[in-house]
This record gives structure tokens, sequence and C-alpha cells, in this order.
């Protein structure tokens, strides 16, 4: 509870400081209460929608079908499904989350092509009314510019979430 207080007492402050976009870094290889920190910022800003990425392809972690992939491996069958404190016992994002989460979730394949970032706004404003937690695959640094800039073309973005890779491309914007 004191995580989630946490959590959603920064993106009040976010919120009222007027930032455009609200962006929650979240560990590459999923370790952590993903879903319980999503739930606390989304609380916090007020969106109805949190768009999640965590792949980083610089550093060998791409999320296809759903399924997080370090250096082409699954997650859960790499050395971080060992790990010792934070062991991650789920690949498939969108199932992980699902256990985490009180919200939907959603997967939604990568864009692809020119339309890349028009065609993800159509789907995330499509999801508004409901809500929840869209999960977006990501294979290369082109996939994450057209998250971002789809982020950035809406009239109230969502919450954005990812590691430093998706980062990158929403700082730029």
């Amino acid at each position: 509870a004191a995580g989630h207080d946490a959590v959603r007492q920064a993106v009040e402050q976010l919120n009222k400081a007027g930032a455009a976009i609200v962006y929650k870094k979240i560990d590459s290889t999923l370790r952590g209460p993903l879903g319980a920190e999503l739930d606390a910022a989304l609380d916090g800003c007020g969106l109805s929608l949190a768009v999640i990425c965590p792949a980083f392809p610089a550093q060998g972690r791409t999320l296809s079908s759903g399924v997080l992939l370090v250096d082409g491996v699954p997650v859960a069958q790499s050395a971080v499904g060992d790990d010792p404190i934070t062991p991650v016992q789920e690949s498939h994002l969108p199932t992980l989350l699902a256990g985490q989460t009180r919200r939907p979730v959603h997967a939604i394949a990568r864009p692809c092509g020119d339309d890349g970032s028009a065609a993800l706004v159509a789907q995330w404003r499509a999801l508004l009314p409901e809500g929840g937690i869209a999960v977006v695959d990501a294979e290369d640094e082109d996939d994450l510019a057209q998250i971002a800039a789809a982020a950035q073309v809406m009239e109230q973005p969502p919450l954005l979430a990812g590691s430093v890779g998706l980062a990158r491309f929403v700082a730029e914007g």
C-alpha cells in the first residue's frame, strides 16, 4: 500500500504541474509489481488508459505477440527467470499484468508501416471508454518511435510506461 501511495502521489504532482505526458519507468525485464504500479499511476493522473511497452531493442529486449524476449529468449527462461530476489516467471506481459491489476489488459500488435502511429491512435481511442492497460509490441527502434509519436498527437495522451528504450523517444518528441 505504501508503494501504491508513493506512485499515486508522485503522478498527482506531475499532473498538477501540467505535465503533457506522464511516463512511468519500469524495468525492461518485467521485475517488480508492474500492475499495481500502473494502477497507482492511473489513479494519480486520472487517466483511463495506460500504454506499456518495456522493449529496449538496443539492449536485446523486444516484445513480440506480448512475449518479452531477452536476446531472443522468453524472459522467464533467461537468467532473469532465476533471479534470487525478483524472479520473473511469466514472459507473456498481458498474462503477467492480468494477475497484478484490477483493470482490463489489452494486447496490441506492433505498429507497422508509415501509418503505424495513426493506427495506434485509433486503437487507443477505441479503448478509452473501457480504459485499462494496453500492451504494445515493439521489435525495433522504429516501433518505439511510433508509439511515442502516437501518444504525442492524442488530445489527452495515455499514461506511458516502459523502459529507457521508449523513454528516449518520448523525451525527444
